[in-house]
């Protein structure tokens, strides 16, 4: 007979003091208890051939797998991994104790204590979940086990801060385990991002990381901070992080399971050329115009795949990408172009699209599509099934291979997120450069601005730090009156600008500070009395330090890059369209520091 159950993940969740002595032997006793209830719960649960979905009432209580293999006589060891391969159940070891936490060495082998019994017993995991809070982790794990997504849950969490293990280690623990596929992430803050960004960036190279990083508005980030106890710092640096990272950000859990749900069946492709196989062409235009978006290209079929496609299909079909077959399509054509558009090696990754049309059954077309996939599991295959919600609910009962989503939109963000992640490997590490630098020249050009309680440097101090770090900077000269403009400006030629640089005004464009293509001595005398005469008249001319003269640079943008602090991430470096459109436009780009000769190319 054929089991319904496929998987019953058996997990410690508990939020009782263990660090208590007095409480801790009554705990562990009870743990190892409840582990021998459910053993007794899953093997009835095989013979009466009871659904995954009814046991999980019974069987959902939360034990302590390690304590039991402490505890358990031999006998029940091998009784517990006999019914877990008898029901083909996943494994997750979510065991941890609040008192385990303070050695991070110590908890790396309690993990591989689990792992090593379950590889010994032929139970593999293929994806490692972390969380830092207890709330979200259960309605996680039953979302991955509904998408059919095996894994590793590890819910590694602090008890009042006592023993606190930041999330920049916990990647570490699944680096070089082989069974674990990907790594998925949920994260309130980020306590040390050096170093998660070390351990990611060298983790992330090996197999994918998925974050869900929550605090993203301003009320989110406080309710993080007050839950997690420390400044979950702002949305654009944690990005910054992410990104230089490795790591593949999602907004939502819903993405994040899509995301993993992808990657647990698809394998990395070797290009980002997509193909897209439909029986409606509505649909097929939505993915089209999906995989535009995210900047990956339509395959081009070849001419010989087209020419294969028509000896099939019917007249009305068209065997351009998307290929649409018609709603008339039987599953002999699904099958047949599949297997020939997968056999095109311009294409890097296919969608199939699914609507039910003339009686085709909806599980038969993705029995199909696994078939196929067997053969050949070289490219990924995501299938888009625009039908029932029973559809889904067979596919939970099944051994699946290929991600099924409701939506074309769906499907082509994931084989974006497989496409980042090849791109990712592919990227080079990147060089962080030095400098010889005048340390001493700009510290004390903004000690003396902090002396004097001004938050900003002057335009002439601003022009100075920058010299003195070595960026070049136009042919410019500093007047205090007039007459020194002028000589400043013959010395350097016409046409010049004029700015002028003030202790009380940083924005000079609303006062009128700016004057560009002055072309004579004449004009250059006009222009300073006049913007003399309009800082009288707003009573700003006490602030006016005098005037910068600067040759006159033509180009077709204007680009703005400055330093922004964090308090929790640090430095971060912004790059974008600079001038009068940068509070509306907005079109900047952060890289936390220091950066890579890469990071840079790529913010540019």
């Amino acid at each position: 007979m054929t089991h319904k159950i496929r998987e019953v993940y058996i997990v410690h969740h508990s939020h009782t003091d263990v660090g208590y002595t007095d409480l801790q032997e009554q705990v562990i006793y009870n743990q190892a208890n409840n582990i021998r209830r459910a053993v007794e719960l899953i093997e009835n649960g095989i013979k009466n051939n009871t659904t995954q979905k009814d046991l999980k009432w019974n069987c959902e209580t939360w034990y302590c797998v390690e304590q039991f293999f402490k505890m358990a006589t031999e006998e029940e060891k091998e009784k517990f991994f006999d019914l877990v391969k008898k029901g083909n159940i996943g494994l997750s070891a979510n065991y941890l104790n609040f008192n385990d936490l303070a050695d991070c060495k110590y908890l790396k082998e309690k993990i591989h204590t689990i792992q090593e019994i379950c590889g010994e017993k032929g139970i593999q995991i293929k994806t490692a979940m972390i969380a830092d809070i207890n709330g979200i982790s259960m309605g996680q794990r039953d979302a991955l086990i509904e998408n059919g997504v095996e894994f590793l849950y590890t819910n590694i969490h602090t008890h009042h801060g006592m023993y606190p293990l930041y999330q920049n280690q916990k990647p570490y623990f699944w680096e070089n385990e082989d069974d674990v596929k990907q790594i998925l992430l949920y994260m309130e803050s980020i306590q040390n991002p050096a170093n998660f960004r070390a351990l990611a960036s060298r983790i992330s190279k090996k197999k994918p990381i998925l974050a869900l990083k929550a605090g993203r508005s301003a009320a989110g980030a406080s309710a993080a901070s007050s839950h997690t106890g420390s400044l979950a710092g702002a949305d654009k640096a944690a990005n910054a992080l992410l990104m230089q990272s490795g790591v593949i950000r999602e907004y939502s859990l819903e993405n994040l399971f899509a995301t993993a749900k992808v990657f647990a069946n698809c394998p990395i492709p070797k290009g980002d050329r997509v193909a897209i196989i439909t029986n409606s062409g509505g649909p097929g235009i939505m993915a089209t115009d999906a995989v535009c978006e995210y900047g990956m290209q339509m395959a081009q079929l070849s001419d010989a795949t087209k020419e294969t496609l028509r000896s099939f299909l019917p007249a009305a079909a068209s065997v351009k990408n998307p290929v649409d077959m018609i709603a008339s399509a039987p599953i002999e054509h699904y099958k047949q172009t599949l297997e020939t558009v997968i056999a095109d090696e311009n294409v890097d990754m296919i969608v199939v699209i699914y609507l039910p049309f003339l009686g085709l059954k909806d599980i038969d077309v993705a029995r199909a599509v696994m078939d196929i996939k067997e053969r050949h599991p070289e490219k990924p295959i995501v299938g888009v099934f625009m039908t029932t919600n029973s559809f889904f609910a067979q596919l939970s009962e099944m051994k699946v291979t290929v991600p099924f989503l409701m939506y074309a939109e769906q499907a082509v963000d994931g084989l974006n997120r497989l496409n980042q992640q090849r791109l990712w490997v592919n990227k080079p590490v990147g060089q962080i450069p030095t400098f010889s630098v005048d340390k001493d020249r700009a510290r004390a050009i903004i000690r003396e601005s902090i002396d004097q309680g001004r938050e900003q440097l002057t335009t002439r101090e601003s022009i100075d730090v920058l010299e003195a770090y070595g960026v070049r900077v136009c042919q410019s000269g500093f007047a205090v009156d007039e007459q020194e403009a002028v000589a400043i400006a013959d010395r350097i030629g016409y046409p010049v600008v004029m700015k002028m640089t003030s202790k009380t005004t940083s924005h000079k464009s609303d006062v009128g500070g700016v004057r560009v293509n002055i072309q004579s001595a004449d004009e250059l005398r006009a222009q300073y009395r006049d913007l003399v005469e309009k800082l009288k008249a707003r009573d700003l001319l006490e602030g006016l330090e005098g005037v910068i003269i600067q040759e006159m640079v033509k180009g077709s943008r204007e680009m703005v890059c400055g330093i922004a602090s964090d308090p929790q991430y640090g430095h971060m470096v912004m790059f974008g369209l600079g001038g009068v459109f940068i509070e509306v436009l907005k079109d900047v780009i952060f890289r936390l520091a220091p950066l890579t000769d890469v990071d840079a190319e790529e913010m540019i």
